[in-house]
């Protein structure tokens, strides 16, 4: 991390030339905010971080929580795997349902990301603004002509 945004390092060799990747997916630390009580397990963080993307691992607070019941149940932080075609969620909903699956009540997570990163809608991919994408910028460009 370099001022809180993450640096990704890439092995490289000959044939790959100079050209830039940009990724399609990337880990984010994510804050689960009012995370209820009968959520603070593995598998109940595990759910909710699935929600918005797919989970790889908890901090430290949040895993001896899970395990003991003991520390901050203020909120929950996991670092998650997001891909570029998906939306950042800004609240998760819990459903609690009945055996027969009616849903009897709801619950909003509030999620907070540490850094935002950029990504190109058109693209699909991070590390630009749809506004500087170069490819789309040829293709209105030929439109024109």
């Amino acid at each position: 991390m370099v001022d809180s945004v993450p640096l990704f390092v890439m092995s490289w060799n000959a044939e790959m030339g100079m050209k830039k990747a940009d990724p399609v997916k990337m880990p984010l630390w994510v804050k689960m905010v009012n995370v209820p009580m009968e959520a603070w397990s593995m598998d109940g963080i595990s759910a909710m971080a699935s929600s918005p993307g797919t989970p790889i691992l908890m901090d430290n607070m949040t895993t001896h929580m899970c395990q003991f019941g003991v520390g901050r149940p203020d909120y929950a932080r996991v670092l998650i795997e997001f891909g570029a075609t998906k939306n950042l969620k800004k609240c998760i909903n819990i459903q609690y349902t009945h055996k027969e699956q009616n849903v009897r009540g709801t619950k909003e997570v509030k999620v907070e990301y540490d850094w935002k990163p950029m990504v190109c809608t058109y693209c699909r991919v991070f590390g630009h603004f749809v506004e500087r994408s170069n490819i789309r910028q040829r293709i209105v460009e030929r439109r024109s002509n």
